[in-house]
């Protein structure tokens, strides 16, 4: 009892009482001093380029931020006001990032620097959806000697099943044609493209992966395909609030993250079906596409194997981002190819003058190509005006790095501007103008310049860029061929540019007239 007495006496003494206060504010002044102290040493061995102030708490959060209404040419504006070749944006509670707003900070940065400038940042919204699975794949796992190897493989294989062989150039010009045949069955009237352009877009994809292909009345496809055409939206659109997400789904305030995992569970189980039935059928001897190729390799247990660290779980994911990369990204670009031909009369029929002169009426081969520079350069202006991602998936810094000699700090993320590059007058001349022969040189080659970037470029460009071009040319010739297109008497014009910060078509309809 005397020790308690003498407590109570001690914390009951008017002298103590009054000295709580000032050891309170000593304490928090000592920690507060401490820290802004630590933050200032850390960021003056830092030489970063200028940039906006932005707000109290959430910085510049809103100048990126995918429901803000802003526009590539407006974050491209504001940041040449700060520096001609990059920028720094202040997010959510002083966390910086690096924005590169030109050709030579992206080439210094992702070429000269890949080493140091090609991880990728963990995302907490993907964590979620994906239920905390770790091997998320090609698309956004850390870069590592194993993610080279897996890259690498997954190249070659693509190569082996993919564009460049007969069987696949047979499988494509089969999806062509059965783009044409659902046009033609809308009888004349508008229709739109979206959905049969996704339809056999995936199905070539399907065929080269998991050997399969669907048709339009499918329902399970059907299913899958609305959660294939707003994955990335709902997704990776949660960016802007990406610090807050933690709290918003403890309180229930983001269905937008539950939509996004239902989905992604659906996707998944949609994958791994097809993954369990080829392991069911497999024959080492006879591989039948790139899953068979995945699990044969996986099997052999080869320590020197490009896939010796591979697992089921990364197989699972590596063939999930094909589905929303074919059926969403690439099937956007060709609506905009689309578009672009509705909306340029005389682009179509000089095309369609090149088809006849060199294909005539038999089924167009990619061994046309050299010979239709016209039409390559149609596809490629496309690509220049609407790129999948004029903001693109996050670079991470691995160490600290001198990029045009400011020194970024470690565990940076950094994001290359890709409008800024491709409507930059000074590399382009008239950039807002659709013009294909900006591509063809005085020989009447095709001439694609150093910064046309459209799948970025270093050591993580866009794995599906040879895929794409390819799988164009091929459904683009055979759909001019057959159609003449035009947009239906009283429909709205709509303007050849993406409605927001990643490329989503304005929605149209079209008419075809069969040719003669």
């Amino acid at each position: 009892m005397a020790i308690t007495d003498r407590v109570i006496s001690v914390l009951t003494n008017a002298n103590y009482i009054s000295t709580v206060p000032f050891l309170l504010c000593a304490v928090v002044t000592f920690l507060v001093t401490a820290v802004v102290w630590r933050r200032l040493t850390y960021w003056s061995k830092y030489t970063w380029p200028p940039g906006p102030w932005g707000w109290p708490l959430i910085g510049s959060s809103l100048l990126i931020a995918p429901h803000s209404g802003q526009t590539n040419a407006n974050i491209t504006r504001i940041g040449k006001q700060y520096h001609p070749d990059m920028f720094t944006l202040t997010l959510y509670f002083g966390k910086r990032i690096l924005i590169l707003n030109s050709y030579e900070s992206i080439k210094d940065a992702f070429v000269k620097q890949s080493a140091l400038v090609s991880d990728r940042p963990s995302v907490w919204s993907f964590t979620y959806v994906n239920e905390n699975l770790q091997n998320v794949g090609v698309f956004l796992e850390a870069f590592t000697e194993s993610w080279k190897r897996e890259k690498k493989y997954m190249l070659r294989t693509v190569r082996q099943f993919g564009y460049g062989t007969s069987g696949s150039e047979s499988i494509c010009l089969q999806e062509a044609n059965h783009l044409a045949e659902l046009i033609k069955k809308r009888g004349g009237k508008p229709f739109e493209l979206g959905l049969p352009v996704s339809l056999c877009l995936l199905n070539v994809t399907f065929s080269m992966i998991l050997g399969t292909t669907y048709e339009e009345d499918d329902k399970e496809f059907n299913k899958l395909l609305d959660y294939v055409l707003s994955w990335y939206l709902e997704v990776f659109m949660l960016y802007d609030i990406e610090p807050l997400l933690p709290l918003c789904n403890k309180f229930g305030l983001s269905p937008r993250l539950n939509k996004g995992k239902m989905m992604t569970k659906e996707m998944l189980a949609f994958v791994q079906k097809h993954i369990d039935n080829h392991k069911a059928t497999l024959d080492p001897d006879h591989p039948r596409d790139m899953v068979d190729a995945c699990l044969i390799e996986m099997a052999k247990g080869d320590p020197n194997s490009d896939l010796r660290e591979f697992t089921d779980e990364k197989l699972l994911w590596m063939l999930f981002f094909f589905i929303p990369d074919q059926g969403d990204t690439a099937g956007g670009l060709f609506l905009f190819l689309m578009l672009a031909t509705a909306l340029h009369p005389e682009v179509q029929q000089r095309v369609f003058q090149e088809i006849q002169d060199v294909i005539g009426d038999r089924p167009p081969s990619l061994k046309d190509k050299e010979k239709m520079p016209y039409t390559e350069a149609v596809i490629l202006e496309t690509l220049r005006m609407d790129t999948t991602f004029w903001l693109l998936v996050p670079h991470f810094t691995a160490d600290d790095v001198e990029i045009l000699g400011y020194k970024i700090p470690k565990d940076t993320s950094v994001i290359p501007n890709i409008y800024a590059v491709h409507f930059d007058p000074e590399l382009w001349g008239d950039p807002e103008n659709f013009r294909p022969e900006r591509f063809i040189d005085e020989q009447g080659r095709i001439n694609r310049p150093d910064y046309f970037i459209p799948y970025s470029t270093g050591r993580r460009s866009c794995v599906g860029e040879q895929m794409s071009q390819k799988q164009f040319f091929l459904f683009y010739i055979t759909l001019i061929q057959k159609y003449k297109f035009k947009l239906p008497d009283g429909d709205p014009i709509p303007k050849l540019e993406s409605q927001w910060l990643f490329v989503i078509p304005p929605n149209y309809r079209l008419q075809a007239e069969p040719r003669e």
